[in-house]
């Protein structure tokens, strides 16, 4: 009587040009035919695996010994069952997937704070060539031009009445009232 495996190989060799291809059976039929089928009880070759995902033999003997697939035997022969397998190689792919979009957000990070390094350096450099200046130094510059604006403004009403003695202290301290009014008045409007 024979076994699934010898009528496998009684079986007249299919012609892949002329065949219809698709799916699982165009990746079995990738595979060598010294090597047959046994997809009807869920379980194939490491070759016919290797076809199936569309990766080279070596590549699946990585994952083996990564730990992400898992050979059985099957008729003193080593091999993979196909819905585990297939399970876990997809499990392995979203995993991979997931850490590439964790690595590109790193990636993102990094570049920013490379950006941020990059930019800080040039600061440093266009301040040492004593082309930026201090905020603190501008503000006490500043700061010192417009008391000295306040005080020669203040100072007006009294050069005046010097100058001109014909005005009356009436004058003198509606002159005075006036630029007392203006510096309020750009006082307010800061």
């Amino acid at each position: 009587m024979l076994v699934d495996d010898e009528i496998d190989l009684l079986a007249p060799p299919i012609d892949p040009v002329s065949a219809p291809l698709s799916g699982i059976g165009e990746a079995l039929r990738t595979v060598e035919p010294s090597a047959p089928s046994t997809l009807s009880e869920g379980w194939i070759s490491e070759a016919e695996f290797s076809a199936l995902i569309g990766v080279t033999s070596r590549r699946v003997r990585d994952l083996v010994r990564d730990g992400v697939l898992h050979k059985t035997t099957r008729n003193r022969r080593l091999g993979f069952l196909l819905p585990d397998e297939v399970q876990s190689y997809c499990k392995h792919l979203r995993e991979r997937a997931v850490a590439q979009g964790q690595t590109d957000e790193l990636k993102i990070e990094r570049v920013r704070k490379e950006r941020a390094a990059a930019e800080k350096i040039e600061l440093q450099n266009a301040a040492l060539r004593g082309e930026l200046v201090s905020v603190a130094a501008v503000k006490q510059e500043w700061g010192g031009v417009v008391r000295d604006v306040r005080a020669g403004m203040l100072a007006v009403s009294a050069r005046v009445g010097a100058v001109l003695p014909a005005l009356t202290p009436h004058d003198i301290s509606i002159i005075d009232r006036e630029i007392h009014s203006a510096l309020e008045g750009m006082a307010d409007d800061k």
